[in-house]
């Protein structure tokens, strides 16, 4: 449907998309799918900086065809994830759209799977504006159709749901935690571009493999974090919730990345679970292979997970131990629900994550106590599944080095 005619000066715009409301509320507050929108055919997006939530500011600056280069820029007054924008609007870079401040307010509905969008865009100084921007929401919502059906990043993340797709070191001692890790694996470290806090990426040729913050709270342990992938973060902490686990970190944004949220099963077990804007890569190049996450009652867990994952947990056996795994894919990394052992009980300390050492097994191992660490079990064979060592980092985190 195209723009109509309104008595005085408020504009509205309703487009039908054939993506879920989710997906589409995600587009509109993502970097990364806004470059790829945002504007007209004749307008082009060169950068965008947005901070989705109440007070948070956006910023982008555009290149058009009328007035060269311009900014846009103003502040979230109001975010119901995924259901409702709205923010302020400010042009500046040339003096015809030098009129002050105006407001948009975005709904998002759900029409069976896909989203009607509804515009409200008020405060415009003239007829001539109200018809420019009618010319421009219309020709976003048609770059957006474009960029949401022709592939859904929502609907292909649906796929490896269960298993493990990041992972994340949260410390009290960051420059400590690069130099271990770095020393172990060979990796190198870059700043996450975006965002309020400061992040640091670990990479290890030129692709990302971890991340590393310093830990929010003082009373939190220094642990490593797994994410597992799933569909819905809403649904899932909610589902948590409600079958004994609870919501440590309620659900958030991570700009041009996906929707995260922390959970704590009902033994204790802390987990990240992660819905990404685009579908996880498979863990290659010493990125974690492996997570078991430990319980000490393994059909409690079982159920637990069952429930929370809405899939099938399936039992193993491995000589005389019992382990139930979670549900992977091809080149995923999956993980398991393993008994409980000293050193490594549920706990806020998060779950045993495996490193790929890539046959430099023997010199990993003989990095760890000259930069801070401890080796607990040195390298023994794990049947047909390789070798393995399990140390202790310079804060304490207990890992597992692996290689086949």
């Amino acid at each position: 449907m195209r723009a109509t005619d309104e008595r005085g000066l408020a504009l509205r715009v309703t487009r039908l998309i054939k993506a879920p409301r989710e997906r589409v509320f995600a587009a509109w507050i993502t970097e990364a799918d806004l470059l790829k929108w945002f504007g007209p055919e004749e307008c082009q997006a060169l950068s965008a900086r947005i901070h989705p939530r109440v007070a948070g500011e956006y910023q982008f600056r555009l290149k058009t065809e009328n007035y060269g280069e311009i900014n846009l820029r103003g502040i979230f007054r109001e975010l119901k994830r995924p259901s409702k924008l709205v923010y302020t609007w400010n042009f500046s870079g040339h003096p015809k759209l030098n009129y002050g401040e105006s407001q948009v307010t975005v709904e998002f509905l759900d029409r069976n799977g896909s989203t009607e969008v509804q515009i409200t865009h008020e405060q415009l100084p003239n007829e001539e504006a109200k018809e420019d921007h009618a010319h421009g929401w219309n020709g976003c919502l048609d770059k957006l159709e474009k960029h949401l059906t022709g592939s859904s990043p929502a609907q292909s993340c649906v796929l490896p749901v269960g298993q493990f797709s990041w992972n994340e070191l949260l410390t009290s001692d960051e420059a400590g935690a690069a130099r271990f890790y770095t020393q172990l694996f060979g990796w190198q470290t870059a700043d996450f571009p975006g965002g309020d806090m400061k992040y640091t990426l670990f990479k290890q040729g030129g692709k990302e493999v971890a991340g590393l913050m310093k830990r929010p709270m003082e009373q939190m342990p220094p642990h490593w974090l797994g994410y597992i992938t799933v569909a819905d973060v809403d649904a899932t902490a909610k589902k948590a919730g409600e079958v004994g686990g609870k919501v440590m970190l309620p659900a958030l944004d991570v700009p041009t990345v996906g929707r995260i949220a922390v959970i704590q099963d009902p033994q204790g077990a802390a987990v990240g679970i992660f819905q990404p804007l685009e579908k996880p890569v498979s863990h290659v190049h010493n990125q974690v292979v492996w997570c078991d996450i430990p319980v000490k009652e393994l059909e409690r867990a079982i159920l637990f997970y069952s429930a929370v994952l809405g899939a099938q947990i399936k039992k193993e056996q491995f000589g005389d131990m019992t382990y139930a795994t979670l549900p992977h894919h091809e080149n995923g990394v999956s993980g398991c629900l393993a008994p409980a052992r000293e050193g490594n009980e549920p706990s806020q300390r998060g779950v045993l994550l495996y490193f790929n050492c890539e046959g430099r097994l023997d010199q990993a191992i003989a990095a760890v106590a000259p930069n801070g660490g401890r080796v607990l079990e040195p390298r023994h064979q794990i049947g047909p599944y390789g070798f393995r060592a399990v140390v202790l980092d310079s804060e304490g985190n207990r890992i597992a080095l692996h290689s086949m």
